[in-house]
């Protein structure tokens, strides 16, 4: 089974260096990505618009279970996940706030293979060590530390990323 899409050259353009971000596409071949702006003047007042959130616009409009390819794109290159059964893709950033304001400290993608378990497969971004990791047996119900000095993330929300197992 041919689940993995590596895209390591012909990097898409990021907005700012070191900004990753998620695109799906769609079964009906449309693509959905992040860096795209809504018009929402009630979560946005004063700008009218903000990027695409995966809960508001993609769980929330039921284009969840239509999600045929999860993309990330980070600085060094770009990976992607075949997803083959409705809602077993998910996305999610860990960060931190400090005084500088919000900063993101790593943005995952994955797929859920085994519903039982909730392991499947991962690719995780890690803004500090500036590489792309991939956890082939990492589990939503107990994600766990892709590299020494960090702190596993524990039970993933599987409501708000959007799983259904």
């Amino acid at each position: 089974m041919a689940s993995l899409l590596f895209h390591f050259k012909g990097v898409r353009m990021l907005s700012h260096w070191g900004e990753t971000y998620w695109e799906v596409v769609l079964s009906s071949g449309r693509k959905v990505n992040e860096r795209e702006l809504i018009v929402d003047p009630v979560r946005a007042p004063e700008k009218k618009k903000r990027p695409i959130s995966w809960y508001l616009d993609l769980i929330g409009s039921g284009d969840a279970p239509r999600i045929a390819e999860l993309w990330l794109y980070t600085p060094i290159g770009s990976v992607a996940l075949q997803i083959f059964e409705p809602y077993t893709a998910y996305q999610l950033t860990s960060g931190m706030l400090s005084f500088e304001g919000r900063k993101k400290k790593a943005q995952i993608i994955g797929r859920v293979d085994e519903k039982e378990t909730g392991k499947g497969v991962a690719f995780i971004w890690d803004a500090e060590t500036r590489q792309i990791y991939q956890d082939a047996e990492a589990s939503v119900l107990s994600f766990a530390a892709w590299r020494p000095g960090i702190l596993p993330l524990g039970a993933l929300n599987q409501e708000v990323i959007g799983l259904r197992l």
